[in-house]
């Protein structure tokens, strides 16, 4: 099972100094902290509708972590216009359970809505994280999904991924498709202003502000890039042939891609601007679907030369290629962890049913995630390594879902009537606390 390591903060000896105690997560003993997050304080009149919005927002958001569990507010024995805002009565949050509480105050600024949010250790008493948003009324849940970040960083040392956001391709009724991009819990649904043609594949810039995507929009598989804040279009590859599957590297400079100039599908590497790529395969057979190494050093990739389709890595100049699965005769849609330690795959089953599994790179181990629920593909790692998005069709539909690096905890995130494909997660807000 993953590892996930988190730091508790204890005063030690009544003093303000802290230790740091460090536990993971498929440790027998390990479970969720406890957190009671209370209705929000209305500081100033018209703030109840934006205050249960946060509040409905922070919950969700610390339930899907694998550090906490949000308790029952019919639990509650306080009730936020009953308790002093800053003065919470510790022994009733430790007689529901409780080790930790977060208590949120709101008020309205003409068109914004600020909110402050205070988290306390119960056991000790201690106030151990305030901060204070302010945003415009529609976009309320923004500072619910960035505490929950701090909240996160501040037991783990690494920031949440509940700020990110993440995109996908879908087909409309009239078969056309295009790229949407939605919060990371399936909220904020939109459609990005896209030609009218076949857009596939998205795929973030490591900086989050470009979406690399294929589109047929000049009558050829070409790839381009929208900058997010503008909404501007730029081409990227439009050589003859398929131009698809982009990839950023690491640290953004790169994109490596698939080509099919030369007659077949082959991996390239170029400039994220675009430019004169590099070839980097050069089989009779496909190579396809690059997935870079968090380090940078190595790309997960796809290749059909031994005669059926199976994961591959190489380094980064096209070296060293081996093949890492060894079972199943239909592998595709690599997604290399950001922590390094596996590459999230699509394997067809003896039954010809799609699921995910997973690689060790190192030892070629394999695991599977999911099974007989529909068909599950295209995994793709939310920036933390700890969750992974993916489709399922397990409901009669083509629908983005989201479960644990281990395939525990599945849950639908997009429950709309567009038929989904290729979610693609973005780059956090933020990557390390200071």
């Amino acid at each position: 099972m993953q590892r996930l390591a988190f730091v508790l903060l204890l005063l030690v000896c009544g003093t303000a100094s802290a230790q740091r105690l460090k536990f993971t997560i498929d440790d027998p003993n390990f479970k969720p902290i406890p957190i009671a997050v209370t209705e929000a304080v209305e500081l100033s009149p018209g703030a109840r509708e934006a205050g249960l919005a946060v509040i409905a927002t922070l919950r969700s958001d610390l339930d899907f972590s694998l550090v906490f569990t949000s308790l029952n507010p019919k639990a509650f024995l306080q009730t936020a216009d009953k308790e002093p805002w800053t003065a919470p009565k510790f022994a009733d949050w430790t007689n529901v359970g409780a080790s930790g509480l977060v208590r949120t105050g709101v008020v309205v600024k003409g068109d914004n809505i600020q909110a402050t949010f205070r988290y306390y250790d119960v056991a000790t008493q201690k106030e151990m994280l305030t901060k204070t948003y302010e945003k415009p009324k529609n976009d309320v849940r923004l500072m619910a999904h960035e505490f929950a970040d701090e909240l996160i960083a501040l037991f783990t040392g690494d920031y949440g991924v509940f700020s990110t956001k993440i995109a996908f391709a879908a087909r409309s009724e009239n078969n056309a498709s295009s790229i949407y991009v939605m919060d990371f819990d399936g909220q904020n649904l939109q459609k990005l202003p896209l030609p009218s043609k076949l857009n596939l594949l998205p795929a973030w810039s490591k900086s989050g502000s470009d979406i690399f995507f294929t589109s047929y929009g000049n009558d050829n598989p070409d790839l381009f890039a929208m900058d997010l804040a503008s909404k501007k279009i730029r081409s990227v590859s439009a050589q003859r042939g398929i131009n698809s599957g982009a990839t950023s590297s690491p640290d953004g400079a790169k994109i490596a891609l698939t080509l099919s100039r030369d007659g077949n599908s082959e991996i390239y590497l170029t400039s994220a601007q675009g430019g004169t790529p590099t070839r980097l395969t050069d089989n009779w057979w496909i190579d396809t679907s690059p997935s870079f190494s968090p380090d940078g050093k190595q790309i997960a990739y796809v290749s059909a030369k031994t005669g059926n389709p199976h994961i591959y890595v190489m380094g980064i100049d096209g070296s060293n290629q081996r093949r890492i699965t060894f079972q199943g005769n239909y592998n595709q849609t690599p997604d290399w962890s950001p922590r390094g330690n596996a590459v999230a795959f699509t394997a067809r089953d003896e039954r010809f049913r799609f699921d995910i599994f997973t690689v060790d790179p190192a030892s070629n181990e394999i695991k599977r995630l999911t099974q007989d629920q529909g068909n599950n593909e295209e995994p793709s790692y939310s920036p933390d390594g700890r969750l992974i998005a993916f489709v399922s069709d397990r409901t009669g539909h083509r629908r983005v879902w989201v479960m644990n690096a281990d395939g525990t905890k599945q849950r639908q995130i997009y429950g709309g009537s567009l038929e989904c494909d290729t979610p693609s997660w973005g780059p956090r807000r933020k990557e390390k606390p200071q």
